[in-house]
């Protein structure tokens, strides 16, 4: 019984420990609350009020403060009186140890001064906000009228420099000081955020008088200063030039300035309506005109000067020419009497010399458009490059056909002596075959030797002709030197092939009445050496043989008689 005391008394005492610690918290949560909102009840909005109210606010300025002072108002009546409702109700609670209504309380109360902060503060910015415009516009005022009056003072001062844009100019600044009395008026009646606006809207307005003022000044100073002196420059330079007979036919130089200055007339009358744009892209435009009319009258001064320079040295040129030709003329005539022309030569010259003919005409009558004033220079001008360059190309035609006709005599007697040393060549041919007392030649070798001596007559009598037709005299030489040579070769052949007849015919006899093969061989070989003359035919044939019988006999003979005939030059 004494343990189920003391249990229930320490069951008791823990529950009484518990209640006291809730209490506690509970009340030190509610403590917590009640500060805070001692804290937003001293928030120190009655001062921003009193400072408003002396503002003496009105339209839409006034209507902003009005909403955030009822938002305010009810603040701190209606929702400080709910506010403190809810903690004395969380305190009873508390105190009655209603510990589950005592927290929701508390949450609740959490939840309403949460809310009541935050309105506390947008309450505040936004008179924050109404002050600070007031104070900014009056920064605002003072800035605009410091950029008004200095863009006044440049229209006044410089009025020169905008031409007629500045009656538009001046209708911009009348704009403006009709913005900044609207704002003052505004500010008057305290309604400060319209004032802004007016005031934004003046802003811009500046921004577009600074701009086109701005732009205004050198496109104006572009139209009357720069062109209209690059206008009058180049009047006074063409009627220089007209004075000097100069002529510009491509382009109407008094009508173009004319256009121009009309053109610009326009122009200022655009610039009088502030359209920038349009004002720039017509100056571009005018300025690439007047940049083409300096081109045209410098070409003219430029084509003059080289026209100048140029015409003694085309007479030279000509002359040269001229003279060229006929020299090559009087050559080709002269070689014409004993040569023929394969390329046209003569044709070409004679071509040629009607071409000068024609350019010397052509030059003649540029000349004298000169001398009688009447002269463009450009065309001249170009006429003259045309004339140097087809004077180059006659000259380089007429150095090339020289330089191949020249060559004739020369490539004559270099065919003569090669006909000679064909001659010569020939007859060491014979004679060398004659040295073998050969029984005879065959009837291939004889034909292709007359065939040879044929080329070397026909060459000897195409040379022997009044007119020679070198180049197909030098196709022929070409042709009857491979045959000289193949005629020397099949020579030495011939000999080689008759004198190891010879050697090994001699060499088969010691076997000839011992072998019926060899003594057939040595009969055939007999008489294909003397009978038929097929001195390469019997050797094979006797060689043949003898190889069988004892291999290695003719390759020692061969290279016996090589070696020979290296030393001894048989």
């Amino acid at each position: 019984m004494l343990y189920f005391l003391v249990a229930v008394a320490i069951l008791a005492l823990a529950a009484y420990i518990l209640v006291i610690y809730q209490i506690g918290s509970n009340r030190k949560k509610i403590k917590i609350l009640e500060t805070r909102q001692l804290e937003l009840a001293n928030h120190p909005q009655d001062g921003k009020i009193q400072k408003i109210d002396a503002l003496n606010l009105s339209g839409e300025s006034l209507s902003s403060y009005q909403k955030w002072g009822t938002t305010y108002h009810t603040l701190t009546t209606a929702g400080f009186d709910k506010i403190n409702e809810i903690l004395t109700t969380a305190q009873d609670d508390n105190s009655m140890v209603h510990f589950p209504t005592s927290k929701k309380v508390i949450r609740q109360a959490e939840s309403a001064l949460g809310d009541a902060e935050k309105q506390m503060a947008e309450v505040s910015e936004a008179f924050d906000k109404i002050l600070e415009k007031a104070k900014q516009n009056e920064q605002k005022v003072a800035a605009l009228k410091a950029r008004h009056q200095d863009l006044r003072k440049q229209l006044l001062t410089q009025s020169f420099a905008f031409g007629p844009a500045l009656t538009a100019l001046e209708n911009q600044l009348t704009t403006i000081e009709n913005g900044f009395d609207n704002a003052e008026k505004l500010n008057h009646s305290s309604d400060y955020l319209e004032e802004q606006n007016a005031l934004n809207q003046v802003d811009k307005q500046i921004d577009q008088l600074e701009a086109h003022i701005i732009a205004v000044r050198p496109l104006y100073a572009q139209v009357v200063n720069d062109f209209t002196s690059q206008l009058d420059e180049q009047q006074q330079g063409f009627d220089v030039l007209r004075k000097q007979q100069f002529l510009f036919p491509a382009v109407d130089v008094p009508g173009e300035i004319a256009k121009l200055r009309r053109f610009q007339m326009t122009t200022l009358q655009i610039l009088g309506q502030l359209d920038i744009d349009m004002v720039k892209n017509r100056n571009k435009q005018e300025g690439e005109k007047i940049d083409h009319i300096y081109e045209v009258m410098q070409t003219e001064i430029d084509s003059q000067t080289f026209v100048k320079a140029e015409q003694d040295r085309l007479n030279q040129f000509f002359a040269h020419a001229q003279r060229q030709n006929q020299n090559l003329l009087n050559e080709l005539d002269h070689l014409n009497q004993s040569y023929i022309f394969t390329n046209d030569e003569l044709t070409t010259t004679q071509a040629l010399r009607q071409k000068l003919h024609e350019l010397q005409s052509s030059f003649d009558q540029d000349i004298q458009a000169v001398a009688e004033k009447n002269a463009i220079y450009s065309v001249v001008a170009a006429d003259f490059k045309k004339y140097r360059e087809t004077l180059k190309e006659t000259e380089t035609t007429q150095v090339s056909i020289h330089e191949k006709v020249a060559a004739l005599h020369k490539g004559e007697q270099l065919a003569l002596t090669s006909v000679k040393d064909f001659e010569a060549t020939v007859r060491n041919v014979k004679r060398r075959v004659s040295q073998f007392n050969l029984p005879g030649l065959s009837k291939d070798y004889l034909d292709f030797y007359y065939v040879v001596v044929d080329e070397v007559n026909q060459l000897k009598h195409d040379l022997n002709q009044v007119k020679i037709d070198l180049d197909q005299i030098t196709k022929q030489l070409m042709l009857t030197q491979k045959d000289i040579d193949l005629l020397k070769q099949k020579t030495e052949d011939l000999i080689d092939a008759a004198y190891l007849g010879q050697q090994m015919l001699q060499y088969a006899n010691k076997y000839r009445s011992e072998n019926t093969d060899v003594a057939n061989a040595v009969s055939d070989a007999t008489h294909l050496f003397n009978i038929e003359y097929n001195y390469s035919a019997a050797l094979d044939r006797v060689a043949t043989v003898i190889e069988q019988l004892e291999p290695g006999a003719y390759k020692k003979i061969e290279d016996s008689y090589y070696q020979s005939k290296k030393n001894s030059l048989v």
